[in-house]
C-alpha cells in the first residue's frame, strides 16, 4: 500500500521492443491511418492531462521512421523476457513515478479507453491492470506504480517472465473494461490477423 498524500506522478510508455518475428516487420512502424503506430499511441498518450512524460520503451526497431528520434527513449533494464525487462528499465530511470504502458499491437487503441484507464487508476494498489471482457488481464495496457518495483524484482531474480501468471497473486487493481471499449482490445501480431482488422484497397480493373 502507498503512504498517503499526493499519489506518484504518472509518466507513459509505448513498448516498441517486440521482435515482432511473426508479423514480418516492426509493428511499432506500421501505419494503420494514422502515419507510424507508435507515433500515434505517442500522441494520444501526450494529449491525456494526468501523464507527465512519454517515452519509448525498449530497443528501437530498425528503420525507424521520422519524428522517432524526437521522443525519449528508455532501453529495457533486461533484454529477452518482454514487459518485465521494460518495466525494470522505467523504473529505473524514474524510480518514483508510476508508469501507464501500451503495446504496438494494440492497433485500435483510442483516446477514450486511456482516458477512461486513468480515471480507474489506484495508486493505493501495485498496479492496475483492467481485465477484458474474455477474463484476460491486459499487461500491457495497465499502470504500475513504483510499490510494483520490488515484487518485479524479485520475479526477475527467481526467473519467472510472466506477468499473466503473477497478476493472480498480487494484490493489483483488476477493473473490467466496459464492452463498448471492447473491440479496442484487438491484439495483432500477425499479417492474417491485421487484415482482419484493417480494410485491404481495393483492386484496380
Amino acid at each position: 500500500m502507498t503512504p498517503s498524500g499526493p499519489p506518484p506522478s504518472l509518466r507513459a510508455a509505448v513498448l516498441v521492443g517486440g521482435g515482432s518475428i511473426r508479423m514480418g516487420r516492426p509493428k511499432a512502424w506500421l501505419d494503420h491511418g494514422h502515419g507510424p503506430h507508435a507515433l500515434h499511441l505517442v500522441r494520444l498518450l501526450q494529449a491525456l492531462p494526468e501523464v507527465q512524460e512519454v517515452v519509448l520503451s525498449g530497443p528501437l526497431p530498425s528503420n525507424a521512421p521520422a519524428g522517432i528520434s524526437e521522443i525519449p527513449h528508455c532501453p529495457d533494464q533486461v533484454s529477452g523476457i518482454g514487459p518485465v525487462g521494460a518495466l525494470l528499465g522505467l523504473f529505473a530511470q524514474h524510480p518514483d513515478s508510476a508508469w501507464l504502458v501500451v503495446g504496438c499491437d494494440l492497433v485500435l487503441l483510442e483516446a477514450d479507453l486511456l482516458a477512461w484507464l486513468c480515471r480507474e487508476r489506484s495508486p493505493q494498489h501495485p498496479a492496475t491492470v483492467p481485465i477484458s471482457p474474455d477474463g484476460r488481464h491486459e499487461a500491457v495496457l495497465a499502470i504500475y506504480e513504483p510499490s510494483l518495483r520490488p515484487l518485479l524484482e524479485q520475479m526477475w531474480h527467481e526467473g519467472r517472465k510472466s506477468l499473466q501468471r503473477q497478476f493472480l497473486h498480487w494484490p493489483i487493481h483488476a477493473p473490467k473494461v466496459p464492452d463498448v471499449f471492447a473491440g479496442q482490445l484487438v491484439n495483432v501480431n500477425t499479417p492474417e490477423e491485421l487484415s482482419q482488422v484493417q480494410p485491404q484497397p481495393s483492386s484496380t480493373p
